[in-house]
């Protein structure tokens, strides 16, 4: 009897060995940022909200802190479906209160969704082609900074590949696991509850099964049914726990008509104007694979799952452009649509290449990483560090013990959460040589956080652009507010 083997081609695995790749390179390039400190920066306050949301939950309860919703100082915030606090407040249990761990629904999610997609594309194209445009990806700006970021963007990622991949299955008419129907709704149910965007990638995916069954009447119980039906209760549990948490959906709705705090609902064109520049920069090369999605429309093979990730990104970005504004990062989700374009590029260049196809597309992987290394700026990451040296130069300042509040020069709001997360205080904005001589009067050596750069529409702008230039640095400072004050001219009086 012959025996059956079931050996790889070389080509399979340079395939598998570039998914190997894309996995491990964000832990390996990202450490640093995976193990910091959340600093003065959109990551560093992103970690700081939903750290302090799960510690929250674990100090004070499920019931007592509304699921996390309710810090210990009373403040509120669950804008957001819960998944993230649940995810972030497991792994601190088991692992302790450390950055890396509070992170861990974020990387190790991250590293989940490299996984999940080489598996998707693997399905159009073969292992060679889905490890190829899954490795460029995983080298881009957008991953590599943002993929560690304990936000919801990042996390949901993962589990909306997972209604894709699902998706995909039941729209190409395979059987098998991925289209039973618990998995299906376990699927959709786990996806409302990580993210909105992930949450509109559900009805999208149900919508579009459900419009084909009854235009084709292929089977009496559509499975865009069962997709649906674990989607719409994890959308109810999380609009739930915002009303259980605020008492209302006052807050929910302005969060999705623009953001709060004062700041104005970006329109599209503000959306558009700030966006672009920042996915030409974050996904550098790979924005490539954007164009490439587009022209995959034209393949019937690939067309289904380039519209569904064009569809996803484009419907997120006009739909809630309101919130874009200071959120760099707020199309993530836009290295979907890279890596499908990615792999209809790859696959033409495959055909092409033929035998020499495993070189050609390892040193297209190769080329636009050391782009993206060597030509791509590098600003997001530079901010990222330079709130890292914020954070850090605080907390290497001895605090008075009698003091609520900390001191700081810079954006209105924008330190709160990470200075309330490590020194349990609030931050205290000044934005006038009065505000600091008054300070300087009470306390001569009160510390005061110089953050080192100031925002467009801040009122207290002026002041600060003030104190950056006295100092002659744009880099965190702390100083004694007496010595701010000589520093800008004005004068001191000693208490009393």
């Amino acid at each position: 009897m012959e025996a059956r083997t079931n050996r790889r081609s070389p080509a399979d695995v340079v395939g598998l060995t570039l998914l190997a790749v894309a996995v491990v390179a964000l832990p390996l390039l990202a450490s640093g940022r995976i193990t910091a400190r959340f600093g003065d920066s959109d990551e560093g306050i992103n970690g700081a909200v939903w750290a302090t949301n799960s510690r929250a939950l674990r100090e004070l309860g499920v019931v007592e802190s509304r699921f996390g919703g309710r810090r210990a100082d009373g403040s509120l915030y669950a804008s957001h479906p819960p998944g993230i606090v649940a995810e972030t407040a497991a792994a601190e249990t088991v692992f302790g209160e450390r950055e890396w761990a509070s992170r861990m629904p974020a990387w190790l999610g991250s590293m989940g969704a490299m996984a999940l997609l080489f598996v998707l594309l693997r399905g159009l194209a073969g292992p060679l082609v889905a490890g190829a445009a899954t490795a460029a990806v995983a080298f881009s700006p957008m991953f590599l900074v943002y993929g560690v970021m304990l936000d919801t963007p990042v996390t949901s990622f993962v589990f909306g590949l997972a209604v894709l991949l699902v998706w995909h299955a039941v729209w190409e008419g395979r059987t098998g696991r991925l289209t039973r129907p618990p998995v299906l709704a376990g699927a959709a149910f786990l996806a409302a509850l990580a993210g909105w965007q992930a949450t509109v990638l559900v009805a999208l995916c149900g919508a579009s099964l459900l419009v084909r069954h009854l235009r084709d009447r292929e089977r009496p119980w559509p499975p865009g049914l069962w997709l649906l039906a674990g989607g719409v209760p994890g959308a109810a549990l999380s609009l739930s726990w915002a009303w259980w948490t605020y008492g209302s959906f006052v807050v929910m709705r302005d969060k999705f008509l623009g953001r709060s705090a004062g700041t104005e609902a970006a329109s599209i064109a503000d959306m558009v104007t700030f966006q672009v520049p920042w996915i030409l920069q974050l996904l550098a090369f790979v924005v490539i694979g954007l164009v490439g999605c587009g022209v995959a429309l034209r393949s019937p093979r690939y067309r289904p799952l380039a519209a569904m990730s064009l569809g996803i990104v484009g419907l997120y970005a006009l739909g809630f452009h309101a919130a874009s504004a200071g959120h760099q990062y707020w199309n993530y989700w836009a290295v979907l649509p890279a890596a499908v374009g990615l792999a209809y590029v790859f696959d033409r260049l495959a055909r092409d290449a033929g035998t020499n196809a495993p070189l050609v597309l390892v040193g297209a992987v190769v080329a636009i990483g050391l782009g993206n290394w060597l030509v791509a700026p590098h600003r997001a990451a530079d901010e990222i560090a330079r709130g890292h040296r914020t954070v850090d130069a605080l907390l290497a300042t001895d605090l008075p013990a009698d003091s609520q509040v900390v001191p700081y020069v810079g954006q209105a709001l924008r330190p709160d959460s990470w200075i309330r997360y490590y020194t349990g205080r609030a931050a205290e904005p000044v934005q006038s040589i009065e505000h600091l001589e008054q300070l300087a009067g009470t306390r001569p050596d009160r510390p005061v956080l110089v953050l080192g750069w100031c925002a467009d529409d801040d009122p207290g702008r002026p002041f600060c652009e003030a104190a950056v230039d006295a100092l002659g640095r744009a880099e965190p400072v702390v100083l004694p507010a007496n010595a701010l004050v000589q520093r800008l001219g004005g004068s001191s009086r000693p208490a009393g």
